[in-house]
């Protein structure tokens, strides 16, 4: 073997002995490439990692902002209940007060009443008729004109919703000239006083008649001209629009004052005359 043959075995021999075989520049750089991704994927892990715990650390945040909210509301809840429960109390104080207003104001009333035969000596029977037109609503104000000529207006503290056409009514009159109608269809006896009628009983002249043209509403100071030639003017500060066509009015006399009621209007005005046509 020549010496130069046997120097490359030496040298191969203590490369061996050192590792390996020299690596050359293409495997370093696939080396360090490699290297290089790997950590690459380390880095991407971590930051997934820390996202995950970003979002648990916010959601962790929102479940505490809920349940504060949730107290929140619990302890307003609770608030809310304690102050209904005060006016609840301060309602049925209220309610008291009213009914002993309406004790103090109403006037004299007769036991109930559900038919002829069980009126007391105190009430008699005037007249059984019928009422003109529809009963469609009951309560303070409303006016009734029975066949028979005789209106009447409602005095007592009642509201009630009826729908009946012409029916049938017994009136009843008192000593000092209360008046009950017993109306068909309404389950309780209506106490009222009668404005105009055909006997000398009448409190004063009754008139009826329209609205002589448009007609949008009622107001303080409002000119009303009638279809029989009449001109009233509005005295009181009631006020109330609706827009109706010659609607039908009822006018009376109550002591010295005058007073108008439109149909479809639920109050009635005070008036005085202007012309008399």
């Amino acid at each position: 073997m020549s010496k130069k043959s046997l120097s490359a075995l030496m040298v191969i021999a203590l490369v061996c002995a050192l590792g390996g075989a020299p690596q050359s520049p293409q495997d370093e750089i696939r080396q360090l490439r490699l290297s290089l991704a790997n950590c690459e994927l380390r880095v991407s892990d971590a930051d997934r990692k820390l996202r995950r715990a970003e979002e648990i650390e916010r959601r962790t945040r929102d479940v505490a902002a809920v349940l504060k909210l949730s107290e929140e509301i619990d302890k307003e809840s609770k608030r809310i209940q304690a102050d209904m429960s005060r006016l609840l109390v301060e309602n049925q104080s209220l309610r008291n007060q009213l009914d002993q207003c309406r004790a103090q104001v109403a006037p004299p009333q007769a036991p109930p009443v559900q038919s002829p035969s069980q009126v007391s000596t105190r009430w008699k029977v005037l007249e059984s008729t019928s009422i003109q037109g529809t009963v469609k609503q009951i309560k303070p104000g409303t006016i009734f004109k029975t066949l028979s000529g005789n209106v009447f207006e409602v005095v007592e503290m009642v509201l009630l919703l009826e729908l009946e056409l012409n029916p049938n009514v017994t009136v009843l009159v008192d000593d000092i000239h209360f008046f009950r109608l017993i109306i068909e269809g309404v389950d309780k006896p209506i106490l009222c006083k009668r404005l105009s009628g055909a006997s000398g009983l009448a409190h004063g002249k009754v008139i009826e008649s329209t609205i002589d043209g448009d007609f949008n509403g009622i107001g303080h100071g409002s000119i009303y001209k009638m279809g029989n030639g009449q001109v009233w003017e509005q005295t009181c500060a009631t006020s109330q629009f609706r827009t109706r066509l010659s609607p039908k009015i009822i006018i009376w006399q109550d002591r010295s004052d005058w007073r108008m009621r439109v149909d479809g209007f639920d109050k009635s005005i005070a008036i005085k005359l202007l012309s008399n046509g």
